[in-house]
């Protein structure tokens, strides 16, 4: 008896036509879409005549999939890329056919906070909103959101999540150098970061009211 049966289906998907690099922007136009492309899959293109790096990639892919649109492949010819989307196991699409979909606002869903610029000595809150970060965060910052954060960098400050006790809040951090960690009030402190966490990309949760940290290869 065969286990396994092959067939071809053809599964629809939209195209992202990715025409700038500003992530604010960006951020603002994926919430547009987000009513009538709820579940949809979603390959992402990338105009070849704007800079768009691997962080930029990870952030716009993080601000798609919180609009809970899934992210599958990506139509692109910059090596880094392509290489960083085979990193997260997304499909290399080489070509596709393009079909214009119209715009719809989501009035009820607030976009994040992008922090884009790099800062020192301060205190960053993020209202109602997600907070994504694409610079160093130094020693002497703090970030604070009222949902989760997310730092596509080196995080060597302090990150507070859930500061109005959102416990479903998240703390996601690409190079994992933190001084402190809270979700919703549960705190971590490090005097120095163990080795199984430094400068490691880390996923932090609320699990039986204890902080989970979750090291991911990426």
């Amino acid at each position: 008896m065969t286990l396994i049966e092959v067939k071809k289906i053809n599964i629809p998907a939209i195209l992202l036509n990715i025409k700038s690099n500003n992530l604010n922007d960006l951020s603002e136009e994926i919430t547009k879409i987000k009513d009538i492309n709820k579940n949809s899959t979603i390959i992402v293109k990338i105009e070849e005549d704007i800079v768009f790096s691997a962080t930029n990639l990870a952030v716009l892919i993080e601000l798609i999939t919180q609009n809970e649109m899934i992210v599958v492949g990506i139509n692109t010819n910059k090596k880094e890329l392509r290489d960083y989307a085979e990193v997260l196991g997304l499909v290399l699409i080489d070509k596709v056919d393009e079909t214009s979909h119209a715009l719809t606002q989501d009035k009820n869903y607030k976009p994040p906070f992008i922090l884009d610029n790099e800062v020192h000595n301060e205190q960053i809150y993020s209202k109602e909103q997600d907070l994504f970060v694409t610079k160093k965060i130094s020693n002497d910052v703090e970030l604070l959101s009222d949902n989760s954060i997310y730092v596509h960098s080196i995080l060597k400050g302090k990150v507070l999540a859930g500061i109005k006790g959102n416990k479903n809040a998240v703390i996601f951090v690409e190079n994992f150098m933190a001084k402190l960690v809270s979700i919703a009030g549960i705190y971590r402190l490090f005097d120095e970061v163990p080795e199984s966490l430094k400068n490691k990309t880390v996923l932090i949760s609320l699990e039986n009211e204890s902080l989970n940290f979750e090291v991911k290869d990426v």
